[in-house]
């Protein structure tokens, strides 16, 4: 019984950081002013050479199209050339399997839940979730690393693993996309997914220690 509960916590921990995770990165790039907020807050509006308003609608056109809302034309009308439209035709193609990761992992969640709660068990009221929960520390420890030693060679790294084209590096001179989401935007992105993750996480953890200290002061009552 008590593997099977170890089993269960394991899973179920795997589980919930991914649905945070996906759900994290999902939260913050759907987000459909902060390309704009990144240009006001850099004031690089002249940079991009681009109006305060058009900047705007393409920060909104940009996540719209992340999210499925948009379409290829969307992207030419803000001014996207042929390589950036097909590079984000690529990212759009990475945000469909997070948003199908997410889905899998949620459904298993709620799966391994209900089941439980069909047998009038609250899974959180597991000591091992409350242990197997740790693990979900070790994402932003080791971004969080990674951030700090090499931002950018992280950033390349990710590029070069996940596209299997050179279609992301744009010119800044003749590419708009780029002037409009330079590195700084990144970064914000990058700390911003982190902070979500982070205290989602922290949450659950702090709801499974409450339950198994209820749990166990109503076993100490009845023992009395």
């Amino acid at each position: 019984m008590k593997n099977m509960k170890l089993s269960v916590a394991i899973i179920l921990t795997l589980n919930i950081i991914a649905l945070i995770l996906c759900q994290a990165i999902q939260t913050v790039s759907y987000d459909e002013n902060a390309v704009y907020m990144c240009a006001k807050h850099m004031d690089s509006f002249d940079y991009i050479d681009r109006t305060e308003d058009e900047v705007l609608v393409a920060s909104k056109v940009i996540a719209g199209y992340l999210r499925g809302l948009n379409g290829d034309e969307h992207l030419s009308l803000i001014g996207l050339n042929d390589k950036e439209i097909s590079h984000m035709r690529d990212v759009r193609g990475i945000y469909k399997t997070i948003n199908n990761i997410k889905i899998v992992a949620a459904i298993i969640t709620l799966i391994i839940i209900m089941l439980y709660a069909w047998k009038k068990i609250n899974v959180f009221k597991f000591k091992e979730l409350r242990n197997t929960l740790f693990i979900g520390y070790l994402v932003p420890i080791f971004f969080g690393i990674l951030y700090l030693i090499d931002f950018r060679g992280a950033f390349v790294k990710f590029h070069e693993i996940f596209f299997k084209n050179d279609l992301w590096q744009l010119d800044p001179k003749t590419d708009l996309l780029i002037r409009l989401m330079p590195e700084e935007f990144f970064v914000s992105g990058f700390i911003k997914i982190l902070a979500y993750y982070t205290i989602s996480i922290f949450v659950i953890h702090i709801c499974s220690f409450y339950y198994v200290a209820r749990c166990s002061s109503k076993m100490k009552k009845k023992e009395v």
